[in-house]
């Protein structure tokens, strides 16, 4: 029992309150060239061009969903900017978010998305490693499904055009957990953060 407890406390996730020293120090070298800014709780961290989109795909969610949002503030309050994929990562203690030409609705479904990956972690101790992290994802689009569900509902959309942008993300989801696409080793992932600091670096200094 003595052991038990011991690896529960060590998987206890602290992102959600004060960071490391890790966590600050590798936020703050993925976020030297972003403008943070706090938005209900949240911390933010993008550029002045995308701070307005994502503001927009939150306002959504706070708009639609008041249980996920709250669960937002609690277990996901850190956002960055990405350009390599949207994921969380319980190593930063924040999660990515890949803006690329996704419109609000998108990013909503994305930012909902990440987060159940932070709920499941930090909630339920449900590691993402193995064959869980194929449940993981199951769970994931399914919360995302769910939002787009209330966000139709709550804005009172076109019944036959909610019903076909339904179909369509479940379209979209079924052939990523066909593919697998999430099994990319954290190295790779850690070298394309660094890839990433270095090439804005490199642009601020020209």
């Amino acid at each position: 029992m003595k052991h038990q407890t011991s690896c529960l406390r060590k998987r206890r996730p602290i992102w959600a309150g004060r960071p490391s020293f890790r966590q600050t120090i590798a936020r703050s070298i993925v976020t030297s060239h972003l403008r943070r800014q706090n938005y209900n709780g949240l911390t933010l961290y993008f550029t002045q061009v995308n701070f307005p989109r994502i503001l927009q795909a939150l306002e959504l969610v706070h708009g639609c969903d008041p249980l996920r949002w709250r669960r937002l503030n609690r277990y996901m309050p850190v956002l960055i900017e990405g350009e390599i994929g949207s994921y969380f990562s319980a190593f930063f203690g924040a999660t990515f978010i890949d803006l690329g030409d996704k419109n609000d609705w998108r990013l909503a479904g994305i930012i909902v998305h990440e987060l159940t990956h932070a709920y499941l972690f930090a909630r339920w101790r449900f590691p993402y490693r193995g064959d869980l992290r194929f449940e993981h994802e199951r769970i994931c689009h399914a919360e995302e499904i769910r939002l787009y569900r209330r966000m139709i509902r709550v804005l009172d959309c076109d019944s036959q055009d909610g019903q076909r942008y339904i179909a369509q993300t479940e379209a979209r989801n079924q052939r990523v957990l066909e593919q697998h696409g999430w099994e990319r080793p954290k190295l790779k992932r850690l070298i394309s953060h660094w890839r990433y600091f270095r090439k804005n670096q490199a642009r601020r200094q020209n």
